[in-house]
């Protein structure tokens, strides 16, 4: 997630509207709500949620059973809720449901926001309401979770799926035949959203549909299937690839691309990781032409934002709220001339009103770039872990990067579009413009390597190509391993850093499958 999550203010915790009279089990869970669940701050200012239980422990290397998964709505909103894959709309068989629904979990659920130790004594099951607490928020994004408190209420699968999946449906109006389940995807039909007008035109989409049709097809890539997902999330509506890792090329491709990156790991042997066939260089130009100097926009990809970060104009709201009458917001308005962050993109014809509300063209957060390159090249950035073509089990449509080869400061450098992100806690994500690193030898940063890099770092602050002066600063912090990297955060002071290769960034380029001049 990017920096600023203040949208949130005076939500429900649940994170959606709820409706009246849609059976039993959503009148009992309103009755839940309405005791539990309280419009809360924003997550700088409360640490405290209510969150559902998941799953108790699932990772394999861990022993310690009172770690759980959980689902907090107020911060995985943006997020499909796993437990709808359980639910009485699946179309698996319960035992292909509970295989999907626990890699989903690990899959989305398993970082600093989501994981986390229990203070209560008895074990936790599968939807139980529970409060926690935060102990970190950084820049808005909240880690090191505990679960407090047992809550009375408790979520069924088939109540899951009416409260975030359903409601989510009507009010965007879609038909609730077309929608019955998120992972019912074996559908060509495109979704009825209309989220915005700043979206690719009909004749680009085309375009890029017949661009796609004529192209070679790489061995493991499909067309993904679920269209309402990709237009609700993506603001898309055309045909894209996405790529599937239980294929024997794509195994043979990691194993290329894990020597390839061990053998270039040493000190003068970086290269660009996507240079096999240019796409790289594609991703560089993008970012110059569609990145720098634009406006922040939490959950903003640009033409590809889709529909939720426009629910009830969050961005707007939060921009005003930042603003407020205080010296801090004065002193915010000043990066504007004065203006407000609404007048300052008005002026700059960035912030147009549609019959939808206001909309910002352009508009990208910190952790947009990755999934906006892949879209604009037409492939999706995070891959079908598993061959579930017609369920897309593991949202990838979302856009955090899953599935990705660890790589060293010099490569990430080296490479344009790679995607680097804050490391316990989490947070604040970076990415790559490829100009390469230089190994600082004298002064304060002795030892650290300038690395060149694009960021989106808040309302108050164009989107930015930062270099020179402004470049990052990362060191191996002991052995020289991807695993040790950090980031200079002050005389003294360092933050641990993730540095990561897309796993369908490198298959696009390892097999040429994606649109050049998209």
């Amino acid at each position: 997630m990017s920096a600023d999550t203040n949208f949130t203010n005076k939500k429900p915790d649940l994170g959606v509207e709820r409706i009246q009279g849609k059976g039993s089990a959503a009148s009992n869970l309103n009755i839940v709500v309405e005791e539990f669940f309280r419009p809360k701050g924003v997550l700088t200012d409360n640490k405290e949620h209510t969150a559902i239980i998941l799953e108790a422990n699932l990772n394999s290397k861990e022993t310690n059973k009172r770690n759980y998964h959980v689902y907090v709505p107020m911060v995985h909103q943006a997020i499909g809720m796993p437990m709808s894959l359980l639910s009485k709309t699946s179309p698996f068989t319960p035992t292909e449901a509970e295989d999907a629904y626990k890699v989903e979990v690990l899959t989305n659920f398993n970082d600093g926001t989501s994981y986390m130790a229990s203070d209560v004594p008895e074990a936790l099951n599968r939807g139980q309401m529970v409060k926690i607490v935060y102990s970190d928020v950084v820049g808005g994004i909240p880690s090191k979770g505990r679960i407090k408190k047992k809550l009375e209420g408790k979520i069924d699968p088939n109540t899951a799926f009416q409260l975030f999946d359903s409601t989510d449906n009507v009010e965007s109006n879609i038909p609730p035949e077309a929608t019955k389940n998120y992972s019912s995807s074996n559908r060509k039909s495109t979704s009825k959203i209309v989220p915005s007008p700043i979206k690719m035109k009909p004749s680009v989409v085309a375009k890029r549909n017949k661009k796609l049709a004529q192209t070679q097809k790489a061995p493991c890539r499909e067309i993904y299937q679920n269209k309402t997902y990709l237009s609700f999330h993506n603001n898309y509506s055309g045909d894209i690839r996405i790529f599937v890792s239980e294929c024997p090329d794509f195994k043979t491709f990691r194993e290329r691309t894990q020597q390839i990156i061990q053998n270039t790991s040493g000190p003068g042997k970086a290269i660009n990781l996507l240079n096999k066939n240019g796409l790289g260089a594609e991703f560089k130009k993008i970012m110059l032409d569609n990145f720098v100097g634009g406006p922040y926009m939490y959950q903003g990809k640009a033409e590809f934002t889709g529909w939720t970060a426009y629910k009830n104009w969050s961005a707007m709201k939060n921009a005003e709220y930042l603003e407020g009458t205080t010296s801090s917001g004065r002193k915010k308005r000043a990066a504007f001339g004065g203006k407000s962050y609404a007048e300052y993109w008005k002026s700059q014809g960035k912030l147009i009103q549609t019959p939808n509300g206001p909309r910002l063209d352009g508009a990208f957060d910190c952790l947009a770039l990755p999934p906006y390159l892949c879209l604009k090249c037409g492939f999706l950035l995070n891959v079908m872990e598993r061959n579930l073509l017609k369920t897309n089990s593991n949202y990838p449509d979302w856009y955090r990067s899953s599935q990705s080869f660890p790589i060293n400061i010099e490569q990430w450098a080296a490479t344009p579009g790679m995607q680097g992100r804050y490391l316990n806690p989490g947070g604040h994500n970076f990415t790559s413009a490829g100009d390469g690193a230089k190994l600082i030898t004298s002064g304060k940063y002795k030892g650290f390597y300038k690395v060149n890099y694009f960021n989106a770092s808040g309302h108050f602050a164009k989107n930015q190509y930062r270099r020179g002066s402004s470049a990052a600063y990362f060191k191996y912090n002991g052995e020289r391993s991807a695993k040790n990297i950090v980031r200079y955060k002050g005389v003294g002071k360092t933050r641990p850093v993730e540095l990561l290769l897309p796993w369908a960034m490198a298959y696009a380029d390892y097999t040429g499958d994606f649109d050049k001049n998209a």
